[in-house]
């Protein structure tokens, strides 16, 4: 179900971006990665075939609240299609913030990785649901 689907991996720890490189490229998705918003963004100017986003939500520079908000502002259909994931998040005000998008949201440390690629098959599907953290 997976093969072709295309996910952008953005995080600034490289040990989560070689992990899910490996899992859900070994799952049959093509992984795309990211350090960070700022290069996400210009990743998708050249790459608009993109169909899943998962960010880390904590990041220096533009975390992923902000590199949401910047796809919201141009309409990008990945809003619906974008997956935020954190170990903590620190700020009320960035908590409320990811909850307000109405996007998918998984815990880190990954428990269960078969329970990440899942949820980038649903976010593919563009399937709604509710804001819930997922311990995976």
């Amino acid at each position: 179900m997976a093969t072709g689907t295309k996910i952008l991996v953005v995080d600034d720890e490289a040990i989560i971006l070689g992990l899910l490189t490996s899992f859900l490229g070994g799952s049959g998705f093509e992984v795309f990665i990211a350090s960070g918003g700022r290069q996400a963004l210009a990743f998708l100017e050249t790459h608009p075939e993109i169909d899943v986003v998962l960010s880390d939500v904590q990041m220096p520079g533009m975390n992923g609240w902000e590199f949401w908000m910047e796809l919201h502002k141009i309409q990008s259909p990945l809003i619906r299609r974008f997956i935020f994931m954190s170990g903590a998040i620190s700020d009320d005000s960035l908590l409320r913030s990811v909850q307000y998008s109405g996007c998918r949201f998984l815990q880190k440390p990954f428990l269960n990785l078969a329970k990440v690629a899942q949820e980038c098959t649903l976010a593919s599907m563009s399937v709604s649901r509710s804001w819930e953290a997922i311990t995976t």
